[in-house]
């Protein structure tokens, strides 16, 4: 739910399915990955609601847990970037998160053949000027630090139909989630990160039995055996980690 409406905005239909049933043609299932991609980011997208509606013993297992990236589902402010350019549909929008504070800004390649390179003017998403930020693309997993609230950020490419979400989040005294598998935001399924008694500790609420990886960026003054940055897995059994850190000297 949000403020553009009161409702879901789009059923999510992702199975594969080659043979129409029931003379039906939405029980065709013929999306690409890419188109998958697109169709759950758009959920994302939607403010607060997941809707389903395909049978869920008839999806694939690797299309079904396409819906970690949703749940569970965290308070959020949306704004379209670019309603009124001119386009169709939009094809980015701020997705503000409220319990972190991180703008999730979600890019789609409409194109039916060209490639589109993600821009995100950090401008755009009224941050504070004195703050320092990272910006993060979830699907390649690359990352900017140390950006100013005016900078531009790139990342790779979009193929045709496909869309990524990018995060951007104000860094200084606590640790940052810079990559991950699990939830778009990056962060808001977290129930739990921050150093305590010399050691990182990472929690999750996991609503779907699956493995999830983090990258996470240390504070300043703060190292741990990889470096400034930390790979924590969390499996799916497990709901919290804990790695040894040392001050920086």
């Amino acid at each position: 739910m949000n403020r553009w409406w009161a409702n879901d905005p789009d059923a999510l239909m992702i199975r594969r399915n080659e043979r129409m049933e029931r003379g039906l043609r939405l029980t065709y299932g013929l999306l690409n990955e890419e188109e998958v991609k697109t169709s759950v980011i758009n959920q994302f997208a939607g403010g607060g609601i997941m809707c389903q509606t395909e049978p869920l013993d008839r999806i694939d297992e690797d299309r079904l847990m396409e819906i970690r990236h949703l749940l569970p589902i965290s308070e959020t402010e949306v704004h379209p970037m670019d309603l009124m350019a001119g386009e169709r549909f939009p094809s980015e929008a701020d997705v503000y998160i409220k319990k972190t504070g991180a703008h999730c800004v979600c890019i789609i390649n409409w194109s039916d053949t060209e490639e589109k390179i993600p821009e995100v003017h950090l401008g755009a998403l009224g941050l504070e000027p004195e703050g320092r930020y990272v910006a993060c693309d979830f699907y390649s997993g690359t990352y900017r630090t140390g950006l100013t609230a005016e900078d531009t950020v790139v990342f790779p490419a979009l193929k045709p139909h496909g869309a990524t979400v990018i995060k951007v989040e104000r860094i200084g005294e606590r640790p940052v989630i810079i990559g991950s598998d699990g939830h778009y935001s990056m962060g808001a399924e977290c129930t739990r990160l921050e150093i305590e008694g010399g050691a990182l500790r990472v929690g999750r609420k996991a609503l779907l039995p699956v493995d999830t990886h983090y990258r996470i960026l240390l504070p300043e003054g703060w190292t741990a055996e990889q470096g400034k940055t930390v790979d924590v897995m969390l499996r799916a059994e497990e709901e919290e980690a804990s790695i040894p850190l040392k001050l920086k000297k």
